[in-house]
C-alpha cells in the first residue's frame, strides 16, 4: 500500500526499519545502539504497554480488534496506555466489553493488588485533522471547547459506587521545554475545566482526578529525538468518592515515567 493508506503501526515499523538501516550504532558490549525517533518510540511504547498487560491477563479480542481498525485505532491504543498506567501502579485491570451490559460503563474496573480499592477508569483521546488516520491536515488552534467536550463525555461513564478517574490525552505536539503555564494547551484546559467545575460539597465533582496527558511521540520528526511526553494529575477539591492520597502519589510517578523502556524485562 501507499504509505498514507497503511495502518500508522505499519508505518512505525517500516520507520524502525528504516532507522536501523540508516543510523549510525555503536557498540555497547554485545549490542548496538542508536538514538531512537518519535515513530519509532510509539512503536516500542505500544509494545511495551502490551507486553505488560498480556504478562499479568489477557488483552481481549474486542480491544485487539479495535486496534486493527484504522479510525479506532486512536482510542484504543490510549486505553491500553491508561490501562498500562494503571497495572504498573499496583493495579488488576478487567476491561469492560461494551456487550457486557446495556448502559453506559466506563472502559476498565481497576483493583488493587494489596489495598483491594476498586477503581473506575475512562480514557479519551482527543482526535485531531491529520493525526493518526484522521483526514484533513494537522493544524494547532485554540481548544477548550474539544476538551471540555471530552471531559463532559468522560463524566457520563462514572460508575455509580466507585472511585472514578479520567485520563483524558491532548494528541497534540509536545511543549515540555516550556513552562507548564506558557505551553498551547495550559489556557484551553484552565477554561475547559473552569466551565466544568461547579462542584461544592453539596455537589460533588464525579471523579476523583483527571489524568491528562500527551503522549504525542507520533508527532516527533523522523530525524530528531523523540518528544519527551507531557502530563498532569488534577485532584478536585470536592471529589465524590476520593481516593488514598499514597495511591495517588504512586500514580503520579507512573505517569512522570511513561515513556521509559527498561533495558531488560
Amino acid at each position: 500500500m501507499p504509505e498514507r493508506d497503511r495502518h500508522v503501526v505499519v508505518n512505525w515499523t517500516h520507520q524502525f526499519g528504516d532507522l536501523k538501516k540508516t543510523r549510525p550504532a555503536k557498540a555497547v558490549g554485545h549490542t548496538y545502539e542508536t538514538t531512537a525517533n518519535g515513530p519509532v518510540w510509539a512503536l516500542l511504547s505500544l509494545g511495551y504497554d502490551l507486553f505488560c498487560l498480556q504478562a499479568k491477563n489477557r488483552v481481549p479480542e474486542f480491544i485487539v480488534e479495535r486496534l486493527s481498525k484504522k479510525l479506532r485505532f486512536q482510542g484504543a491504543r490510549y486505553e491500553l496506555a491508561a490501562a498500562a498506567i494503571i497495572m504498573r501502579s499496583g493495579f488488576d485491570v478487567r476491561f469492560l466489553d461494551k456487550t457486557e451490559t446495556s448502559v453506559k460503563h466506563c472502559e476498565f474496573i481497576a483493583t488493587h493488588r494489596t489495598k483491594e480499592i476498586q477503581v473506575g477508569v475512562e480514557a479519551k483521546s482527543r482526535k485531531r485533522p491529520g493525526s493518526i488516520h484522521e483526514p484533513g491536515s494537522f493544524s494547532l488552534s485554540k481548544d477548550a471547547r474539544g476538551l471540555e467536550n471530552l471531559i463532559r463525555q468522560a463524566k457520563e461513564q462514572r460508575p455509580s459506587d466507585l472511585p472514578f478517574l479520567i485520563f483524558v490525552d491532548l494528541n497534540m505536539p509536545t511543549s515540555s521545554g516550556l513552562r507548564i503555564e506558557d505551553r498551547p494547551w495550559f489556557r484551553d484546559f484552565t477554561i475547559a475545566l473552569d466551565r466544568i467545575n461547579v462542584a461544592s460539597a453539596e455537589s460533588p465533582d464525579p471523579y476523583s482526578a483527571l489524568i491528562l496527558t500527551n503522549f504525542s511521540f507520533h508527532y516527533g520528526p523522523v530525524d530528531e529525538a523523540v518528544p519527551r511526553p507531557e502530563s498532569a494529575l488534577i485532584i478536585p477539591k470536592y471529589p465524590c468518592q476520593p481516593l488514598d492520597s499514597h495511591l495517588l502519589e504512586v500514580l503520579r510517578g507512573t505517569l512522570d515515567r511513561y515513556g521509559f523502556i527498561p533495558d531488560e524485562i
